[in-house]
């Protein structure tokens, strides 16, 4: 036997992106950094979890980083409401306090809990950590280790000569980190995401990778590029 479920749930619709306002009044603010690993995630698995609208005030209640990853991904213009596209999202009916208080409420880490940090530890020696969100300064303070590329047998010899500069050093780290994984954590095939499966491209400075970026469509603060999206572009450039 069912019974009804005493929790209010909202309605969930399909709207335009150019009926969603954004709160102005919305705090929460993210990295570069943080917002290239939710890009990816996007990308990579689709939109998980909901998006919050306010059809009375037409504001979004959450789900501020996420619509901007989206309106990334699908170049929309906020002004001219060009590229407009459709959401998912649960309809609520609030007032605007209702409404504000919502908004930081779901933002708010002091209500969402904790890690246990043994069983965090057990689950991220099983499963892509960056995949989870963490990075290798997370695993280290859990006392994890990430294998290095000295740790490796045969592959520090195959390891092409890197330019001393900066950026492109943080590149090379984050091409080992995700070449490491293949190897020793997933143990996948050569001919999957391993070292012939990825080229890289260098510039004489920031401002040639910028405008290198712009003109093909790409995020400027992306380090990775998708080869088959790539080639699509310049095939209709072509």
């Amino acid at each position: 036997m069912t019974t009804k479920n005493k929790i209010l749930q909202p309605e969930t619709r399909i709207v335009m992106r150019s009926s969603i306002r954004l709160a102005t009044y919305n705090p929460r603010t993210i990295s570069d950094e943080a917002k290239k690993k939710l890009k990816a995630n996007i990308k990579r698995v689709g939109m998980l979890g909901g998006i919050v609208w306010n059809e009375d005030t037409r504001n979004l209640v959450s789900g501020h980083q996420r619509i901007s990853v989206m309106d990334e991904v699908n170049r929309y213009e906020p002004e001219s409401k060009e590229n407009d596209y459709e959401i998912k999202v649960e309809v609520v009916h609030m007032t605007e306090k209702q409404e504000k208080e919502q908004n930081l409420f779901m933002n708010n880490r002091s209500v969402q809990g904790d890690f246990d940090n043994e069983m965090l530890k057990d689950l991220l020696s099983d499963i892509d950590f960056d995949s989870a969100g963490f990075n290798e300064f997370d695993l280290e303070s859990l006392g994890l280790d990430i294998p290095s590329l000295q740790d490796i047998e045969g592959v520090v010899d195959n390891t092409p000569a890197w330019s001393e500069d900066t950026e492109v050093n943080q590149l090379k780290r984050k091409v080992d980190t995700a070449f490491n994984k293949d190897r020793v954590v997933k143990e996948k095939d050569e001919d999957d995401r391993g070292a012939e499966s990825y080229v890289c491209l260098t510039f004489s400075n920031r401002k040639a990778k910028e405008s290198f970026m712009i003109k093909f469509g790409f995020d400027i603060g992306e380090q990775f590029i998708d080869g088959e999206e790539f080639s699509q572009i310049i095939e209709r450039i072509d």
